[in-house]
């Protein structure tokens, strides 16, 4: 277990800290009602010049004493650095040079100063947030003000009971409303009428866990190929487009070429992408309330079956090692996360970024999936202890983050350090304001959609639905008669 307590303030800090720090008074927290969701709309730096524009939280002058703001965080390898998580997205050292880094702590330093709080963060294996969590409720410790875990392991933790609704009156401060939490978190983790967890713009390895497409755009001048970035521009950047040019690369490569070269590189994450980038489905919450499986649609089955037949022959399995070969220009387009750029960093050809094409042009618009392997998500025990400071500490570091850690982190992390063209900055724009969750691929208690992507192929999908259709029905009609007697 690795623990992180925030430190005493830089210098550089002291005079904005105390301009902020004359907030003293309490008062009664509002009555809260349901809030109407918004479009996420990302914001970067450009957008920050007009001050008029700007939201601010709904939280009035609020001070605590000193209390804590203790984050119980996931981990898999024991903390920050890695694949899992190369951004600390809570609490950072005062003495990093790397500009992320700075971003977060100030943020820190202005919340904890303004609302007199101390936030740390303790990280924990992600199998084992849950039992401490439960610990913490059952003991009644208030050890944790709050939680953030990886999607993928939340299906054990919804129906424990032990997370406060986000837009209930026991949180009167937090506005999911507002442009700093993502909509479709919202609309994806409300059960019961409760959302229990949601994103915001505090964290930032959601955006890493975004789906996208990179190129090499040296092959791609080099094959006079068309302005992929128009393409996707005017929504005509669809599954027909990349698979043509991804063909048409990989046919006159072979002929050129005595080692293998590919179309489209990627694992057996982009039969999710895919799906999910033609605008479909795992599952959805009905009424919000219930869990309502979603894959035996028409149009569902269609899709997953045509990305089995129509995009199979890009055979993400060919390659052993897709990253690697794709640094080393051998291949044309590559499906990843927005946080596979940290890798690319010294790649020899330019790269560009490209949203998940269209199923076809009748399609509305661009959709991007969260992956729930990488990401983050926020809940808050109810062992959490004064639910007013915590509340207002949330929306604080929410709000604060909009305009300062997010835009820094797309500004350093995604342009200043990874992708290599102005484009890609428009591209980036369309792929944060398109993200989505898939309830049915987070909720999977049968594995059904695991082995969508593992282990079926175009031969066997149909077998495939038909083996697990009772397991279904059965498993969703369970979690739905628990949804009940909880709420």
């Amino acid at each position: 277990m690795i623990k992180k307590t925030a430190l005493l303030l830089t210098p550089l800090l002291c005079l904005t800290l105390f301009l902020t720090s004359c907030y003293v008074q309490t008062e009664e927290p509002p009555q809260k009602p349901k809030q109407e969701l918004v479009l996420y709309q990302p914001v970067f730096v450009e957008d920050l010049a007009d001050e008029t524009l700007k939201l601010t939280p709904d939280i009035p002058p609020l001070h605590f004493d000193g209390a804590s703001f203790q984050v119980l965080h996931w981990t898999v390898d024991g903390g920050i650095g890695g694949p899992w998580i190369p951004w600390e997205e809570i609490v950072v050292l005062p003495d990093s040079t790397n500009p992320l880094d700075e971003q977060v702590y100030i943020r820190n330093a202005f919340v904890e100063n303004r609302y007199g709080v101390t936030i740390s963060s303790q990280y924990e294996h992600v199998d084992q947030i849950s039992s401490t969590i439960l610990a913490s409720n059952n003991a009644g410790d208030a050890a944790y003000q709050m939680m953030v875990q990886r999607c993928n392991n939340l299906s054990a933790m919804w129906l424990q009971d032990v997370f406060y609704d986000l837009q209930g009156e026991d949180l009167p401060y937090i506005d999911l409303s507002k442009p700093w939490w993502n909509a479709s978190s919202v609309d994806n983790f409300t059960f019961g009428d409760k959302t229990q967890f949601a994103a915001s713009d505090m964290l930032l390895l959601d955006k890493g866990a975004s789906a996208c497409v990179y190129f090499n755009t040296d092959l791609a001048a080099e094959h006079e190929m068309a302005d992929l970035y128009e393409l996707a521009r005017t929504g005509n950047w669809t599954w027909e487009q990349m698979a043509t040019h991804a063909q048409d690369v990989t046919q006159i490569s072979a002929e050129e070429a005595s080692t293998p070269f590919y179309g489209a590189l990627g694992s057996i994450d982009i039969v999710a992408y895919l799906y999910t980038g033609a605008g479909c489905s795992m599952g959805q919450i009905q009424d919000e309330k219930y869990f309502s499986h979603q894959f035996d649609q028409p149009h569902s089955i269609q899709v997953m079956s045509d990305i089995y037949n129509s995009m199979y022959y890009v055979d993400f399995r060919s390659a052993q090692t897709p990253m690697e070969s794709f640094k080393q220009s051998k291949g044309l387009f590559m499906y990843g996360m927005i946080k596979t750029a940290t890798s690319l960093q010294d790649m020899e050809s330019d790269y560009g970024i490209l949203p998940i094409p269209k199923y076809d042009q009748q399609q509305d618009r661009y959709y991007t999936l969260v992956w729930q392997h990488y990401d983050s998500i926020i809940g808050v025990p109810t062992s959490c202890g004064d639910t007013t400071m915590v509340s207002a500490i949330v929306e604080a570091l929410s709000a604060e983050s909009f305009y300062t850690v997010y835009p820094m982190f797309y500004e350093t992390v995604l342009l200043g350090s990874s992708t290599r063209d102005a484009e890609s900055k428009e591209m980036l724009r369309t792929i944060f304001a398109t993200r989505t969750y898939d309830i049915g691929m987070i909720y999977d208690p049968t594995t059904f959609a695991w082995k969508l992507w593992a282990d079926v192929t175009s031969d066997t999908l149909a077998s495939h639905i038909e083996a697990f259709e009772d397991a279904l029905e059965v498993a969703t009609e369970k979690f739905n008669e628990m949804v009940d007697r909880l709420h």
